[in-house]
């Protein structure tokens, strides 16, 4: 049986053999490391049908949404930059970045550490935290989610980790405009996602 076994940051390629006594022998096939491939982040692309295709995702832009991805034209990372149309105008919006997941992180630490660096971050203002971490789930894979508001807006994050990617989602709107978006065309957006 092959498999992958990683060490000191690689994966080896390697055989497991039984042997006559019972036990098990693994052989390096190879005689070293095999670098990990990269995962290369870039825009999602948006078709004319309002489908959206990124990193092991797919999902639908809500209705009477648009595509705002050219205002992060140089952040690769974020690839789905969505907003209520038009795009001049202040509504909801939802921006969904990737990283590449750290190795041998559960969903839990991570969330963890990545929630106590956003409640931190002061430099838009006071964050107030609404409701701490909870776990969810997104198309069936396990999530941890929080809910802040800071200067007029209040933003639903979401962590994932799949595939070896984080996808952290920003689900934002002016916070009057908030319950109804929450309700309407964010969770219109979520029940859309698909991984692939």
């Amino acid at each position: 049986m092959f498999r992958l076994t990683p060490m000191a940051g690689f994966a080896v390629l390697a055989v497991t053999a039984i042997t006559a006594c019972g036990g098990h022998v693994t052989i390096t096939v190879n005689g070293g490391p095999i670098a990990p491939s990269p995962v290369t982040f870039r825009p999602a692309k948006v078709g004319p049908d309002g489908g959206i295709t990124g990193t092991y995702f797919r999902a639908t832009l809500p209705a009477g949404w648009v595509n705002g991805a050219a205002f992060f034209a140089n952040d690769p990372n974020v690839e789905v930059a969505i907003k209520k149309g038009p795009t001049t105008a202040t509504g909801p919006g939802i921006i969904v970045t990737l990283t590449e997941a750290p190795p041998d992180l559960p969903l839990a630490p991570y969330a963890d550490i990545s929630f106590h660096q956003s409640i931190a971050d002061k430099t838009a203002g006071k964050i107030h935290l609404i409701a701490g971490l909870k776990s969810v789930s997104v198309a069936g894979q396990q999530a941890e989610d929080f809910t802040t508001s800071n200067s007029g807006n209040t933003d639903w994050t979401i962590y994932v980790l799949y595939n070896g990617v984080a996808y952290n989602f920003e689900l934002v709107a002016p916070s009057g405009q908030f319950a109804a978006a929450r309700s309407g065309p964010f969770r219109a957006f979520l029940a859309s996602w698909q991984w692939r």
